[in-house]
């Protein structure tokens, strides 16, 4: 019997873990015959079990076996929408309508529902990159007191966009340098993690443009001056060359979904690609609902529509040439789960050219270095957060054993088992 433990018991307790492979989310080959030990919230020792310290003394009740199985770092998805939660009907109108009528109680409990339903598929970390009001940052500061269960968020609040613009419909529409500036500072002012603008219209928006720049150069390096100035990252929504262009001169961060829509039809550019590469920017793939559907169905690859290998190609022709990229779901955009994004994963490796060891580090590791929380998280070593994703199987015998999880820690607590998902901090039984 394992049990999720309450806030009280963190500080002392020591795990053990035992696995076929450890992958640590460094980019660095799978370790066979492997350990990890935790004591209270952080991890003591992640290697060979022959190199590890010596833990006879640790009771059975807290070592976890999972012979033939892997250990990965939780995972890493940072492009979420944890107020986007209409299940019912899979399109646009119906998530928007949703945000448009739900009070902010509803919102609030779809919110949670989706946060634990990350968390069930062993996301022990997601970026909320725009949400209706302030509830993603009240739910994060929930979450960590150990009020409730669920990941660590990272949050922007509302989205910065038009009147209009892309998500206007989430409450934070600015036309002007000056405005933009004070929306920045509004969302620093309430506790965003990040600042988040939409460069370019977005497909869930009836009559924004997905192949132009809702902003000026001017007026985007202000936001992104703006958060700098605040401590906090700048990352922007583009879904074309020319959006990609004015991210790249007002020097984002990140460029998020990074699409290269045009009104010809895909249209990708190797020398701006090399520009943003040079510029040092994290680039964040979305692999949503449509990708982890083939990739669950084990569709091949001549199988896809022409715009899906259109993106794999692209894909790969960015990971040839270098560029720093973090796969995240864009959940829950429609037709996309939150417990689908380890999916996102076997697509990649079926479809993209992935490894399966660098489609890990592209949602551990790198996935925190790009979102500033990598001396925390991301990586099994010592001192790191112990946040592990324990597997039933072996990733490298079947990639898509990373859907099914034994176990997954969260500061080195069981929080979930078998996609079970304990609701609080209580100490809730579970079956091992």
């Amino acid at each position: 019997m394992i049990e999720i433990e309450g806030a009280a018991g963190q500080t002392a307790e020591i795990r053990v873990i035992h696995s076929g492979n450890l992958v640590d989310g460094s980019g660095a080959p799978p370790v066979p015959d492997a350990v990890v030990i935790i004591e209270g919230r952080r991890i003591a020792y992640a290697g060979p079990r022959a190199q590890a310290p010596a833990f006879d003394d640790v009771p059975t009740e807290s070592r976890l076996d999972a012979a033939g199985g892997t250990i990965l770092p939780g995972l890493i998805d940072s492009h979420v929408h944890l107020t986007f939660n209409a299940r019912t009907e899979a399109n646009s109108p119906a998530v928007i309508r949703q945000i448009e009528t739900d009070d902010e109680f509803q919102i609030a409990i779809r919110a949670v529902q989706g946060a634990q339903a990350c968390l069930s598929a062993g996301v022990t970390t997601i970026r909320d990159c725009g949400a209706k009001g302030l509830v993603t940052l009240r739910l994060r500061d929930l979450i960590e007191s150990a009020f409730i269960n669920g990941p660590r968020i990272l949050a922007c609040g509302m989205p910065i966009t038009t009147t209009a613009g892309h998500c206007h419909w989430l409450g934070l529409q600015a036309d002007t340098e000056e405005e933009v500036i004070r929306a920045a500072r509004s969302m620093a002012k309430e506790g965003a993690d990040f600042i988040k603008v939409m460069a370019t219209g977005g497909g869930m928006t009836d009559n924004s443009n997905i192949f132009e720049p809702q902003y000026t150069v001017s007026q985007l390096s202000s936001i992104v001056q703006e958060a700098h100035r605040l401590g906090r990252r700048a990352t922007a929504h583009s879904h074309s060359g020319k959006g990609q262009r004015a991210c790249l001169e007002a020097r984002f961060d990140m460029i998020e979904h990074c699409n290269w829509h045009s009104p010809e039809g895909w249209s990708f550019d190797e020398s701006l690609m090399s520009d943003i590469i040079q510029a040092g920017m994290y680039v964040g793939i979305t692999l949503s609902g449509p990708q982890q559907t083939a990739a669950k169905r084990e569709t091949s690859f001549d199988e896809l529509d022409a715009a899906q290998q259109d993106r794999y190609q692209s894909l790969q022709e960015m990971r040839h040439m270098g560029a720093k990229i973090v796969l995240h779901s864009d959940a829950i955009a429609p037709i996309t789960c939150y417990e689908d994004f380890p999916f996102s994963l076997v697509a990649a490796v079926r479809y993209g050219g992935y490894t399966v060891v660098d489609a890990i580090h592209a949602v551990t590791g790198l996935a925190a270095e790009a979102i500033g929380i990598e001396e925390e998280t991301g990586v099994l070593a010592e001192g790191k957060a112990a946040d592990v994703l324990v597997l039933d199987g072996d990733v490298f015998a079947d990639v898509r054993a990373i859907g099914a999880p034994k176990w997954v820690l969260r500061n080195g607590r069981v929080v979930a088992s078998q996609g079970y998902v304990a609701a609080t901090t209580s100490g809730v039984p579970l079956n091992a």
